[in-house]
């Protein structure tokens, strides 16, 4: 029987191992570029992170070295003039004083109206005002500041007299005030008040005037 003498040739066995290769060899890869992933968005992050921090350190830094660090203004009388004295036919005695304004800053320093009181023996006997002005950074401005004597207050007042035949002179007090401000980075206002305190002499018989001292107090 030529049927039954042939052999049966078995079936070839099915091949997994080129799959499953392929497949361990797949999830390598995946798992190879999600750590690339995942590394890249740490590094990412961290690079983020640094560069707010350097914002942060160099805003604080530009804010330590200008707003924060906004220096006063400084006053300084440099003489007063004396125009007409009590012994003319004029009713008043006019002083100029001549004031400084130093700006220490980089930024202007803007101010309003300026005002320049004088007292005998802690009366009021005279008032001069300037308009407002700026000093540029690191500049000084110079101000004329006219102030007019009312003879009458100073009359009034009973140590005048005796004051004048003891010592020949007048100590007066003067006390100019300018308000203002810094504006640091045309951003933001740093207000700055600066008072001036002196003690203006003046000599009866040469008719001159200086002043003496100065104190000055800062406000912020």
């Amino acid at each position: 029987m030529a049927g039954s003498r042939e052999q049966v040739k078995p079936l070839t066995p099915l091949s997994f191992t080129n799959s499953s290769s392929d497949e361990h060899q797949a999830i390598f890869i995946n798992d190879d570029r999600l750590i690339k992933s995942r590394r890249r968005r740490y590094v990412q992050c961290c690079g983020c992170a640094t560069a707010i921090v350097l914002v942060i350190v160099v805003t604080f830094l530009i804010f330590s070295f200008t707003v924060y660090n906004v220096k006063e203004p400084r006053l300084s009388l440099n003489g007063v003039t004396v125009l007409n004295s009590t012994r003319s036919n004029d009713a008043n005695m006019t002083l100029i004083a001549d004031v400084s304004v130093k700006n220490p800053n980089v930024f202007t320093f803007r101010f309003g109206s300026s005002t320049t009181t004088l007292y005998y023996n802690g009366t009021g006997i005279g008032e001069g005002r300037t308009p407002p002005g700026k000093a540029l950074g690191r500049k000084t401005m110079r101000l004329n500041v006219t102030v007019e004597i009312v003879t009458e207050k100073l009359m009034e007042n009973p140590s005048l007299r005796s004051g004048l035949i003891r010592e020949k002179a007048l100590n007066i007090s003067s006390y100019t005030k300018v308000g203002g401000n810094v504006k640091v980075l045309n951003l933001i206002k740093r207000k700055v008040e600066v008072s001036m305190n002196c003690t203006v002499v003046y000599n009866k018989t040469s008719g001159s005037t200086h002043a003496e001292a100065c104190f000055t107090s800062i406000g912020f």
